[in-house]
């Protein structure tokens, strides 16, 4: 099996070989998955990430959630490994943080244990559940915490039937891929 900085570098050669115009799809054929989940109609307030270069477009997702009448809360880098769930109204007021992915000015802190579903980022994942980060460690805390449904959004191009482990790695609930719903961890 590789080592993880391995395919964490196949990982990205494949996401940028995906178009723009692929991602838009891809988003919104997983809000269209999201939608249709359980755990989405019940939740009140939903974790989501700001969709940066070579991830799935989030804003539909975003906006859906404000639609749809639940609170949204955005990730806040706070430091080096380390992140916080800010609650915002809408998505408007996001400026380019510390890593250069779009993030709330202000908004309300959130505990893991107020979240009702976090929606989360990935270089890959495997069929299992487990899902391969940029290796900051942001997601992985929080997930420690956070005892709640939680699921990512990984292109179907790296989706893998394996991943290299650690440790701290906390499995998903769910993966949408936008072409398959995976439920490893339900």
């Amino acid at each position: 099996m590789m080592e993880k900085n391995q395919l964490r570098t196949l990982a990205r050669e494949r996401l940028s070989a995906l178009t723009q115009a692929q991602y838009k799809e891809m988003g919104l054929s997983m809000l269209e998955q999201l939608r249709s989940l359980p755990e989405y109609q019940q939740a009140q307030r939903v974790f989501c990430f700001v969709g940066a270069e070579n991830e799935p477009d989030t804003i539909p997702i975003l906006k859906a959630v404000v639609a749809d009448g639940k609170a949204l809360c955005v990730p806040k880098i706070v430091g080096k490994g380390s992140m916080i769930p800010l609650e915002i109204p809408d998505f408007s007021s996001l400026m380019p943080g510390l890593y250069g992915i779009p993030e709330p000015l202000t908004g309300r802190a959130r505990a893991a244990g107020e979240i009702d579903l976090t929606i989360l980022p990935c270089l890959a994942c495997s069929r299992s559940g487990h899902r391969l980060g940029h290796g900051w460690g942001c997601y992985d805390r929080f997930i420690q915490e956070y005892q709640g449904p939680s699921l990512a959004l990984c292109p179907s191009v790296v989706l893998y039937d394996e991943i290299p482990l650690e440790d701290h790695d906390q499995p998903v609930h769910r993966i949408l891929t936008g072409e398959e719903l995976l439920s490893p961890g339900i």
